[in-house]
């Protein structure tokens, strides 16, 4: 499913952070045996966590590239 609009675009933004939270949540409450390899809950902490730093992801880059866009502009930006 593809986002159409900025609304689309704020709710995947905020369930990928709802999701990292959550990862984060149940992270703690392993305490100690979070930080094993051999859990699956470090793979999930590591994968949600690079999920949310990715530039895809970053609300301030996504957004800012959307409003140029939006008003007319044109985007120059190489990473975009």
């Amino acid at each position: 499913m593809r986002a159409t609009g900025l609304g689309d675009l704020l709710d995947r933004f905020q369930e990928l952070q709802l999701e990292r939270i959550a990862v984060d949540t149940l992270h703690e409450m392993a305490g100690g045996n979070g930080i094993y390899t051999k859990y699956p809950l470090e793979r999930l902490m590591r994968d949600a966590h690079s999920a949310t730093a990715h530039i895809g992801f970053n609300w301030d880059a996504g957004m800012s590239t959307w409003g140029l866009v939006a008003l007319g502009g044109e985007v120059v930006n190489p990473t975009m």
